[in-house]
């Protein structure tokens, strides 16, 4: 399916489908996993941790 006209038509679709990120300087939660807590921590490979 890679390459085809509908892997591009599915790729829209779905992100058309997902709702945009909320951000906020309360602990809202995070939605995808569920938690009332949540922190996030960037991988140790990324080129920011560079800088």
């Amino acid at each position: 399916m890679e390459n085809t006209n509908l892997e591009y038509i599915v790729n829209g679709l779905m992100l058309r489908a997902m709702a945009k990120a909320e951000y906020s300087p309360d602990n809202i939660g995070h939605f995808g996993l569920g938690f009332g807590h949540y922190a996030h921590f960037t991988s140790p490979d990324s080129p920011y941790t560079l800088m």
